[in-house]
């Protein structure tokens, strides 16, 4: 499944690299559209439209015309997907259901607050959430062209209420801690980030980065959960299942994983920055935890949720 030499299903791992890494990310206007987050929809859709394994019952109508095709036939979309890249998709399957869990989680224990959601894409959480989310506010961050299709799709498909509010933003040329500030983001309040799909593609210096800029702007109870790559794997052991097909097809295409933690060694890396380690999932963890024994996941990724 190739769209100009580029296996579709790729282009959603290299996504957030392209719109939050400075230097060397391509120029990013506020009017472009990213396609590729409508293929991290279509890999949501598949599975939820198939048995209703994904959680993520919206995405069908977030995907593109571009990639709407997929759907049609989606037995065989799958197919192809685990063939090419095994365990890529179960992979943001099970990413979807422990994003959703850890947030859920924190609104369960906290009376109010906000949700930031850096590099949103097609993330439907404030919509399928909205029932739990009266005490709390939603910033979306994003391409305004991106939040404008969003709200568009909402509005003509959907048609259900959300709960976010959308801050424009281009990583590549605006710093997120003015955009805070312009938009008067409390600093006090409760905070709970999702940041999703990122990591492994920033070198270490970026990744540290985001860590202290947070920090130190958040003053009270900032939680936030993110996805990363093992070192190991980044270091060169394809042993993991998956590793050789994906570290292939990344490769080919000039995106490549860079950065990476000891999953064993996560809770040095979080006193480092100064953070507290409150969850650390391991990929074999994942699996164990959400898909039976006839499915596999990336065995190089990991899920981990700090607080300050």
């Amino acid at each position: 499944m190739k769209k100009k030499g580029i296996d579709v299903f790729l282009e959603p791992l290299i996504l957030f690299r392209e719109i939050v890494m400075k230097n060397k990310a391509p120029t990013r206007q506020h009017s472009d559209f990213i396609e590729s987050a409508s293929v991290t929809a279509l890999m949501r859709a598949l599975l939820s439209e198939k048995d209703n394994s994904n959680p993520d019952y919206l995405a069908k109508y977030f995907v593109s015309p571009n990639w709407q095709h997929f759907l049609v036939n989606i037995n065989k979309s799958i197919e192809d997907l685990l063939v090419r890249v095994p365990g890529c998709m179960h992979y943001h399957l099970v990413r979807t259901k422990q994003f959703d869990e850890s947030l859920l989680h924190w609104i369960k224990n906290n009376n109010s607050g906000q949700i930031i959601i850096l590099g949103s894409g097609l993330d439907s959480r404030s919509i399928r959430f909205y029932d739990h989310l009266h005490n709390f506010k939603v910033y979306e961050l994003d391409l305004k062209s991106m939040l404008e299709y969003k709200e568009k799709v909402i509005l003509e498909k959907i048609n259900k209420k959300h709960k976010s509010i959308f801050i424009p933003i281009n990583f590549g040329t605006e710093n997120l801690l003015d955009i805070l500030k312009q938009n008067s983001i409390p600093k006090h309040s409760p905070t709970f980030i999702l940041w999703e799909g990122v990591s492994y593609f920033l070198n270490k210096e970026t990744v540290v980065d985001l860590f202290n800029n947070i920090k130190n702007y958040f003053i009270k109870d900032c939680t936030i959960v993110f996805d990363y790559a093992y070192k190991q794997y980044i270091d060169g052991n394809l042993n993991f299942f998956g590793a050789t097909e994906l570290n292939r097809e990344l490769k080919n295409i000039g995106e490549p994983h860079i950065f990476g933690i000891d999953p064993d060694n996560i809770l040095t890396f979080a006193k480092e920055l100064n953070w507290n380690l409150i969850n650390n999932y391991k990929a074999i963890d994942l699996e164990k935890k959400f898909l039976d024994n006839s499915l596999r996941v990336h065995g190089f990724h990991g899920i981990a949720e700090f607080r300050n």
